[in-house]
């Protein structure tokens, strides 16, 4: 984000990156709904290059206070809406984001279950190192998901 020449553009710029992350939530918010995980990914570079952006916009009208009090105040409400607005939405957006954390947590923890199981429920037998015959139920198990894109 380039530093714009007046605080009427700083405004306007602001407002098109709000209007950009806007939509990345809403796609995003959208892929988590259906768990589409292929949609959900594709859209992380995107959100995070938008998320910069609304960060140096956010920090350039904040060191610019001064010159920001001569924008036509109807500009000043509009992006307060937007503003008031898109909180919702990440809001929204975090909640499906947490929805899929622990959807992704249970899953784990049916797998673990299902191969704990299935290890009791073998009868071979086999021994260690030091010849004794290993105890299968004292076992240690780590299951993980890994998603690549």
């Amino acid at each position: 984000m380039s530093t714009p020449m007046t605080p009427h553009a700083a405004m306007v710029e602001m407002i098109d990156i709000i209007n950009a992350l806007q939509d990345i939530y809403v796609q995003e918010t959208a892929a988590l709904k259906k768990s589409d995980i292929s949609a959900f990914l594709a859209l992380q570079d995107k959100k995070l290059s938008a998320a910069r952006l609304y960060e140096q916009g956010i920090t350039q009208i904040l060191n610019r206070k001064q010159d920001m009090k001569t924008v036509d105040p109807s500009l000043k409400a509009k992006l307060n809406s937007m503003q008031a607005k898109f909180s919702i939405l990440a809001h929204e957006n975090r909640k499906a984001l947490e929805r899929m954390q622990r959807t992704t947590n249970r899953l784990g923890e049916i797998i673990r279950d299902a191969a704990q199981k299935a290890i009791k429920g073998r009868t071979s037998t086999s021994y260690t190192a030091a010849g004794y015959l290993h105890d299968h139920k004292r076992g240690n198990m780590s299951v993980g998901i890994q998603e690549t894109a």
